[in-house]
């Protein structure tokens, strides 16, 4: 199995939920390890880094996807669309709970 009709199914629901979807394909003038999808979905930078089932992110892979959480963007790796839909709503509950967080206080005092 490939990971580009993986790819091209997780691509096609992003582009329908509304995303800006890029895909990056390796090439030798490009820097290794840049995640498979960029992508900017409901105001969420997400790098997505597609595998088939049973593989992972190389190194290098993973050194990216860690790059892009310590730039404030969110980042997983995904063997399936379902995995990509499971990644963004851990990402928009995480992003709620940060949110309640800052919001409950200020209410409680009044503003």
């Amino acid at each position: 199995m490939k990971e580009s009709p993986i790819q091209a199914i997780i691509i096609k629901w992003l582009r329908e939920q509304g995303a800006y979807v890029v895909n990056i394909h390796g090439h030798p003038m490009q820097e290794g390890g840049v995640p498979d999808i960029l992508c900017c979905f409901d105001g969420l930078f997400l790098g997505i880094e597609v595998k088939v089932p049973g593989q992972e992110p190389s190194k290098l892979q993973q050194y990216h996807l860690e790059e892009i959480a310590k730039a404030n963007g969110y980042s997983f790796c995904a063997h399936s669309l379902e995995e990509v839909e499971s990644g963004i709503a851990a990402v928009k509950e995480s992003i709620s709970i940060k949110v309640s967080k800052i919001i409950r206080p200020i209410h409680e005092q009044g503003y």
